[in-house]
């Protein structure tokens, strides 16, 4: 029975890992914001790393309710060896701002291996530490 439930699960939910995307990527004069669906009002502006940026998931902050990540391919880095850039909007729910946009993650398109940024979430502040970027930085969620 397990094995039928399973194999239900792979047919009707795997086809389908994000139904709805609740943010879009739009273009004014060469610069990016994220512009949220349901309140066209709410743009915020983004980073482009080369290339087209494109939403890619809505992240909840466990430690804080009113907060959430939007995370986004924000483009592609490198001659030799090629890294994709994911960064994330730091997005305050009640007051619709944001506060920062930092590198999430980098997926290195060889065998290649690269410090990802680190993130620490806390009830008060994330932290936010990146080799990379030279990031180190603490924000406040208010």
């Amino acid at each position: 029975m397990k094995y039928i439930t399973l194999f239900i699960f792979m047919l009707v939910v795997l086809p389908f890992p994000c139904v709805a995307k609740d943010w879009s990527v739009i273009e004014n004069d060469g610069e990016f914001f994220l512009q949220q669906d349901t309140d066209d009002t709410v743009i915020l502006r983004i980073f482009s790393a080369g290339g087209l940026p494109h939403f890619e998931k809505t992240i909840p902050v466990q430690q804080n309710a009113d907060v959430v990540l939007l995370e986004y391919y924000s483009g592609a880095a490198g001659t030799s060896t090629i890294i994709s850039i994911y960064n994330a909007v730091i997005f305050n729910t009640k007051t619709h701002h944001s506060l920062g946009d930092f590198p999430y993650r980098y997926v290195v398109h060889d065998d290649r291996v690269i410090p990802q940024p680190q993130w620490y979430f806390y009830q008060d502040r994330i932290e936010i530490q990146d080799e990379e970027s030279a990031t180190s930085v603490s924000i406040p969620l208010r």
